[in-house]
Parts: structure tokens; C-alpha cells; sequence
């Protein structure tokens, strides 16, 4: 392991800031999302013809213009496989960005970075063309700030709500090809076609199809390992032994061993031991490590929220960790929101959740039917103005 903040099998994508202009302005309304930039353009600039489709920089990275735009981020509560943190929440994008095509590989981050960090580890495919794993999060900072200073242009790691939204690409359903999982192994590296024929390593980029944008699946999809890189994550970082993590968490060693060496899939109950003891959401070890690093990133980037739960703790009573998530990328981006826009987000998340139970209890009541009908009603109304969305995967 190569430092605390150290990242298993994370393949790193990069944005690139387009155009010229004024420093960005801190907004204040909720879910914006607004790019950093030393030298950021109005929309109108962003979407002009004169911008470029596609570039490739001077180490071969590919990036592909994603327009500005508005979404649905997360899932609805009944899609299939969903995690808890998912809440739907509408997000603007206001500015224009790049986004690299696919993952930083190999050979671009050996040919900035003078440096093979994945060499020797586990779970690593080595060659030009498969993406660079075990990066830092110092690293990809890092990375970002070689290759601004190389190209002359503001280059960083994308913010969560970016990164989803490209993925989308505008449609709605379930996967971005459509709800049918059978066609999945033409789209995605997932348990099927890697950690079942025993190729548990990040594959060669560009041998899946893209979305509508141009952007294919990028990394993997191993949820069997990602208990136990999530585990040996957060025992780095906190610098947690095995007797620590049983003792806190009042569990056998044999099980911790067990999780950590992936020969026992962990029980429902023991994960949800490890998390309290641990302090995390028992969904986070079912995060890919990319959604981890995008987390961080999020609440780095973001301190008016920190110092919004702490000017106003009331405002947090029974707040969980998958709502903070929510919260952090509604502002997540290098603008932010000011702490006045940060509260008001929070505020308004609040009355959505007293919303929703008002709502559960009438749907459960005598009047279930003219309420369907009436949310049925209104959900038809706004999709019909065009700007309704549903959430994929």
C-alpha cells in the first residue's frame, strides 16, 4: 500500500474546462452545478460553433464536449439493484465541459507522472492501453496539475453529478443502452466477463460500445471485491488493525480476516456492524472506489456546507450519510454554493422528506387513489414541459 489515502483499482478520469472568460460566480441556488475554472465562459460561449467536438492533448488523451444541461441524479426508490444513497434530486450543469473518453491509462500516466504505481500489485493487467489503477487521491490531484501546467488549460477530476450526467446522456432508463440487462457484456466489464473466467484486473479501454454522447462504461463493475477493498480502504485511512476493527465493530477476527482475504462474501448483519463501528454507511462498501474518489472530491471542494452543519446543527437531526451525499452533490463542483445557498438546500431537502411522509401515509390511507392520481397527473404535466427525466444506471 502506498499511502493512507491510497485507492484500490481507481481508474482516473479528467475534465477539461473549455473556453475563456470571467471567474466563475459561488451560487446560491440548489442542485447548480457550476465547473471550477480559473477561466470560465458564459453558456453561450461553452456552446458555440466554434468549439471543437473532440480534442486530443499532447499525451493522446481524448476528450469529448459535454453540453450544459439539466438531470435527474440518482435512481427511483424500485429500480432493480439500486443502493440507499440514490435520492433522486435535480441538478443543473451550467457551463460546458471535456470530459476524457476513457480512463487515464498506462502510458499516459507513466509518460506524465514518470511513475508505474500499479506495478506489482494485485488485480492489474499491465500495458499502454489499461487504465492506471492504484492512484492516490494526491496523486490524480496531482496528475491534474501536471497536465494544466503542460497544456496551458485548467485540467481536474470531474465532480460526481458531472460524471453521472455524461454517463446518462440523455436518456431514461435503467442503463444508458436501455433496461435489458442481457446485452450487458457489450457495454461493461462486470463479474461475468472478468472476475468469473479470472480476469480480475481493469481491462484495455476502448473495446465496449459508447452511450449517445460518445462516452463508453468506464471502469468495472465488481461488486463481490468491493467489500473488501472498501474494508482495507478504511482501515488504511484510519490506520486500523484487524483486533481494532473487531474490537470496535464486536466481531470474530476470523471474520474480519475473512472479508479482507474476499474467501467469505460478508453477511448483511456483519456489514452493517463494520459500518457502525466504522462510522461509514454500510452502503459505502458497496461503492466503487471512483464514486469514493468523486465523494471526496465533492466535500473538499465545498466547505460552506461543513460550516453549515456546524452553524446549524438543527437543521441535520437524523441526517445519514447518503443525505450528506445528496447534499455535497448539489453544490459539488469548484464553484460551490455559498452558505446562504447551502442552507436553503438543505431546508428544502428537509421539507421534501416531511413530503414524502405525508405522502406515504396518504397513499396508505383511503385517499390513496386520488392522490395517485393527482401525482400521476402532475409527473405527466412536467414531463410533458421537458423537464421530467427518469434515472439509469
Amino acid at each position: 500500500m502506498r499511502s493512507c489515502a491510497a485507492l484500490y483499482m481507481v481508474p482516473v478520469l479528467v475534465a477539461l474546462t473549455s473556453g475563456c472568460g470571467e471567474e466563475p460566480e459561488k451560487t446560491g441556488v440548489p442542485g447548480e452545478v457550476t465547473p471550477e475554472s480559473s477561466k470560465t465562459p458564459s453558456v453561450a460561449e461553452e456552446t458555440s460553433p466554434e468549439l471543437d467536438k473532440t480534442i486530443t492533448n499532447s499525451i493522446g488523451m481524448k476528450l469529448i464536449l459535454i453540453s450544459a444541461g439539466e438531470f435527474m441524479m440518482g435512481s427511483e426508490v424500485d429500480e432493480k439493484d439500486r443502493f440507499g444513497n440514490e435520492q433522486q434530486h435535480r441538478v443543473r450543469i451550467t457551463r460546458s465541459y471535456y470530459l476524457g473518453v476513457y480512463e487515464v491509462t498506462q502510458g499516459q500516466y507513466e509518460k506524465l507522472m514518470g511513475v508505474r504505481p500499479w506495478s506489482g500489485n494485485r488485480y492489474v493487467k499491465e500495458g499502454s492501453e489499461y487504465p492506471a489503477t492504484y492512484v492516490s487521491w494526491e496523486d490524480a490531484m496531482e496528475l491534474c496539475r501536471k497536465l494544466s501546467a503542460k497544456e496551458g488549460r485548467k485540467y481536474r477530476l470531474p465532480m460526481e453529478a458531472e460524471w453521472e450526467y455524461a454517463c446518462r446522456a440523455g436518456s431514461k432508463s435503467r442503463y444508458y443502452f436501455g433496461d435489458d440487462s442481457s446485452d450487458l457484456g457489450s457495454y461493461a466489464w462486470y463479474d461475468e466477463n472478468t472476475v468469473d473466467i479470472g480476469e480480475q484486473y481493469a481491462h484495455q479501454v476502448g473495446l465496449k460500445h459508447a452511450n449517445a454522447w460518445g462516452l463508453p462504461w468506464t471502469g468495472m463493475s465488481h461488486n463481490r471485491d468491493l467489500p473488501t477493498a472498501n474494508l482495507r480502504r478504511l482501515m488504511a485511512q484510519h490506520g486500523l488493525t484487524v483486533a481494532q476493527v473487531a474490537e470496535q465493530c464486536h466481531l470474530d477476527r476470523r471474520t474480519i480476516r475473512g472479508v479482507l482475504n474476499g474467501t467469505n462474501r460478508p453477511h448483511t448483519r456483519t456489514l452493517h456492524k463494520l459500518a457502525e463501528g466504522l462510522g461509514v454507511s454500510a452502503d459505502e462498501f458497496f461503492l466503487p472506489p471512483s464514486r469514493l474518489l468523486h465523494r471526496q472530491f465533492d466535500r473538499q471542494t465545498n466547505p460552506a456546507v461543513d460550516e453549515v452543519v456546524a452553524g446549524h446543527p438543527e437543521s441535520f437531526e437524523g441526517w445519514t450519510e447518503a443525505d450528506f451525499d445528496e447534499l455535497y452533490s448539489r453544490v459539488g463542483t469548484g464553484g460551490g454554493l455559498t452558505v446562504e445557498g447551502a442552507l436553503e438546500a438543505a431546508r428544502w431537502m428537509n421539507r421534501k422528506r416531511e413530503l414524502h411522509e405525508k405522502l406515504d401515509v396518504l397513499l396508505e390511507s383511503g385517499l390513496r387513489e386520488l392522490v395517485a392520481g393527482m401525482v400521476e397527473l402532475a409527473s405527466r404535466g412536467t414531463c410533458e414541459r421537458g423537464t421530467g427525466s427518469t434515472a439509469q444506471r
